[in-house]
């Protein structure tokens, strides 16, 4: 059984041409995958993708919200700085803070650089040129000479029963106020001759 199976300690041509010859296809299936993958292309750099406004402006945010962090900091440090009493603690805990609040602050302007070059870039991505306001306003020099509309009989009738109604409501609310002044007339002479009645 060993001596018909193939031994990797014997070379392929010391075998019987069957298992040569079958070893040598395994090694050719073996080797033909890896001739046949393509080579990968190269990855473009993360620097020239092109950042969108959306994604500056949420940069820009974590911006400011760093350097309001690092201010809050910085704040926090000097709450907690003592008068100077002469001692050598005294003195090396105020030059540590003194060194904390100079790296903050250096880390604040470097901040700031990134937030101005953020804004620059958002003006020069955006590219949009706000008309003004008047510009969408249409003018024009002539009125429009629209085709007065075509009314039905019915609807002629019916619009001249409501001019009708609406006359007749305006003459009623006039003689309702009529009757009202002259409703406070007579009172205020009622009133007038009870209080010289009792006087």
């Amino acid at each position: 059984m060993n001596q018909q199976g193939y031994n990797p300690n014997i070379p392929v041509h010391q075998h019987s041409p069957q298992v040569a010859a079958s070893q040598q296809g395994v090694n050719q299936n073996a080797t033909t995958p890896t001739q046949n993958v393509p080579a990968a292309a190269p990855a473009q750099p993360a620097q020239q993708r092109d950042l969108n406004l959306l994604t500056l402006c949420r940069i820009g945010q974590e911006t400011v919200q760093d350097i309001v962090t690092r201010f809050q900091e910085v704040f926090s440090i000097l709450k907690q700085v003592q008068p100077p009493n002469g001692t050598q603690p005294g003195l090396t805990s105020s030059m540590d803070k003194k060194l904390k609040v100079q790296e903050q602050f250096r880390t604040i302007r470097l901040l700031f650089k990134r937030l101005r070059l953020l804004y620059e870039k958002c003006s020069d991505t955006q590219g949009i040129e706000y008309p003004h306001i008047m510009s969408f306003i249409p003018l024009k020099d002539e009125p429009d000479n629209r085709p007065e509309p075509i009314y039905t009989e019915d609807y002629k009738k019916t619009l001249q029963e409501n001019k009708e109604l609406t006359e007749i409501v305006s003459a009623k609310n006039r003689q309702l106020r009529e009757v009202i002044d002259k409703l406070r007339i007579i009172i205020w002479e009622i009133n007038t001759m009870l209080s010289m009645r009792r006087s």
